[in-house]
Parts: structure tokens; C-alpha cells; sequence
């Protein structure tokens, strides 16, 4: 997974998730990856005070990575200056 991140100064954490046919061809594996790194999204948004846009590009590999590795992957994302 690729992310980018811009910081803002106030303002809630602003994030989209992109997912392309290369990840799987099926459109429902694509849905589910999106759902699991917008749910580690939310998670996070909900437990810090995140001032930020973040872009993030799912690759292939993604689909075998688990939960938590998503998460821990995002916290420290967000967290960089």
C-alpha cells in the first residue's frame, strides 16, 4: 500500500481509498480491501485527534496482509511529520 499525506491545522482526518483492477479483477475483493483499510481508518480517527488528508493506493499484496499490519501501517503514516 502506497499513502500520502498532507497535515492540516484543524479539521477532521479526510482520507480515500483507491483500489484498482490490478489489486483483484473482482469488483467485491476490491470492495473488501477498501472496507478493511477504511475501517482501520475510522478506528484511527476515532481513538487520536488527526488534522490530515490522506490518499491511499491498495497494491496486490494487500489482499494476504492482515488486520492489524494494516493498522500498526496507518498509525505510523499519519504520525510522521
Amino acid at each position: 500500500m502506497t499513502a500520502w499525506t498532507r497535515k492540516r491545522a484543524s479539521g477532521p482526518l479526510r482520507a480515500t481509498v483507491l483500489c484498482s483492477k490490478k489489486v483483484d479483477p473482482r469488483a467485491t475483493a476490491r470492495n473488501a480491501v477498501k472496507r478493511k483499510i477504511r475501517s482501520a481508518l475510522a478506528k484511527l480517527a476515532k481513538e487520536n485527534t488527526v488534522h490530515a488528508d490522506v490518499v491511499i493506493s491498495a497494491k496486490a499484496a494487500i489482499k494476504a496482509v492482515p488486520y492489524s499490519e494494516i493498522e500498526q501501517s496507518l498509525i505510523h503514516v499519519i504520525s510522521l511529520p
